[in-house]
Parts: C-alpha cells; structure tokens; sequence
C-alpha cells in the first residue's frame, strides 16, 4: 500500500496562472521525489490530521512557502501531515531514517510568456 501512496503522490501536479495587462506567468509545481520510511525534521509550518498521502501532498502544493511534507498513516483512516519550508538538500539531505513515515519534495516549475504567445489573445 506505501507504493501505491508514492505513485499517486508523485504524479500529483498543481498548475496556477497569473494574469498582468501585458503577460502571464505560469506557476506549476510537481512532487519531484518521495521517500519511504524518512522524514525531514524541523522547518515545520503546519501539522495536519489528513486521511492519505495525497491529500496531504495536495495541501503542501497549494500553500505558498511549502517545500517539503512529511506523512505517516496513524491510523486505517487517519494520518499525520507535516507541512514543511524547506527541502532537504542533494547531498547532505538532513533527512532522518524512520519507519512509517513518506517524505515529498515539492519543485516549482516557472515559465513566463507575453500576450503576443498567446493565441486568441489581442
């Protein structure tokens, strides 16, 4: 069952798009990695009670500064979410070995285009 969490978390992608007079600028964040049985401690931003991985992956993808989630599945319905605003790094990763828990990067994905990339808009 912790597979079929990663699968689903690291597929999850959230798209936002911000509109000024002269251009657009597309804001689109993946879950990059996931980890089982690891978390990142520290940074902490928000602790929730959330009943899957998703959801929790879901919640760090829409809140602005969240770079990093932390789940364990507490109960058959319920589970702890931490929401995090850092990641952990390449090679010194600061995450911390234990079981139960998933850790999930988030990577903001940016790109910027004018009015005149735009078909249909004048």
């Amino acid at each position: 069952m912790a597979s079929a969490h990663f699968d689903l978390v690291f597929t999850l992608t959230v798209i936002s798009l911000i509109s000024t007079p002269t251009s657009c600028k597309l804001v689109e964040s993946i879950v990059a990695s996931a980890r089982e049985n690891y978390l990142l401690k520290g940074h902490l931003m928000q602790r929730l009670q959330i009943p899957d991985s998703l959801s929790c992956a879901h919640r760090c993808l829409r809140k602005e500064r969240c770079r990093s989630f932390n789940y364990k599945l507490l109960t058959e319905s319920q589970g702890l979410c931490e929401l995090s605003s850092k990641a952990a790094g390449y090679f010194d990763d600061g995450l911390t070995e234990e079981a139960g828990w998933l850790y999930g990067q988030i990577a903001p994905i940016q790109t910027v285009f004018s009015e005149s990339d735009v078909p249909g808009v004048y």
